[in-house]
């Protein structure tokens, strides 16, 4: 776990407690409920004696931003800073480090002692579904009257927000509509000798909708990519399209 200052949530743990917190909070579950979901999925962390408090001031500022600051969760802190517990990562940082962390908690110590005046309320989150279905044979309009070709390897909607396709470009470029030949011979395009392959943003979609259109059908084969290690937008496919067959 990293660190990039002396903040409450300056800490990549810290943060993920945090935003595990106001997620499920957004998602309309009660705090009580949010904390034993949290305590469980950080059970690990509340054994490790750098962690722990890291999480318990993490899970105070959730609280306290959200106006549900448990009497509990405000002791256990104030011992924390009392204590001057969890500050490995700033003491490798160095004496200043410590110092501006220490004066940090000892302000974020008063700060939640006192009532949130303006709680945070529960946002209303969006959720981006995958737009196309493993299998869907896309055809791409591109400049100059010409089709590109792809197809829908996978589908991924596990995430709050951010649901995705997994989409392989062909190497096609055409005045014609792919056919289902085209979609049956599987020739990628290949550059560094890797298949031109993308996990692709769902809310990135509506404003190059217009440019897609499902053409056919076809069996998600064992030998097709599986899985990829670039995320982007769908004008990256239009735009990786137009360089086909040139």
């Amino acid at each position: 776990m990293g660190i990039w200052g002396t903040a409450i949530l300056r800490d990549d743990f810290a943060r993920d407690v945090n935003q595990d917190y106001l997620d499920s909070y957004d998602d309309g579950l009660e705090h009580s409920a949010i904390v034993k979901k949290l305590r469980h999925k950080y059970a690990d962390a509340l054994k490790d004696s750098e962690d722990a408090p890291i999480y318990w001031l993490a899970l105070a500022k959730a609280q306290w931003e959200c106006g549900a600051l448990e009497q509990l969760v405000l002791n256990r802190v104030l011992r924390i800073i009392e204590r001057g517990q969890g500050l490995g990562r700033w003491r490798e940082r160095g004496a200043q480090a410590l110092a501006k962390r220490k004066e940090t908690l000892e302000r974020f110590g008063q700060q939640i002692q006192s009532p949130n005046a303006k709680p945070r309320k529960r946002c209303k989150v969006r959720h981006y579904a995958p737009v196309y279905k493993a299998g869907d044979c896309l055809s791409i309009r591109l400049a100059h009257g010409n089709y590109g070709a792809a197809i829908v390897l996978a589908v991924d909607d596990s995430h709050r927000t951010e649901g995705m396709n997994l989409v392989g470009l062909l190497n096609y470029q055409s005045q014609e509509l792919p056919t289902a030949t085209i979609f049956q011979k599987r020739q990628w395009p290949r550059r560094r000798e890797t298949p031109t392959i993308y996990w692709i943003l769902a809310r990135t979609y509506k404003p190059v909708a217009a440019s897609f259109e499902i053409v056919g059908q076809t069996k998600i084969r064992v030998r097709d990519p599986q899985d990829a290690n670039i995320i982007g937008q769908w004008h990256d496919l239009i735009r990786d399209a137009e360089l086909c067959g040139q």
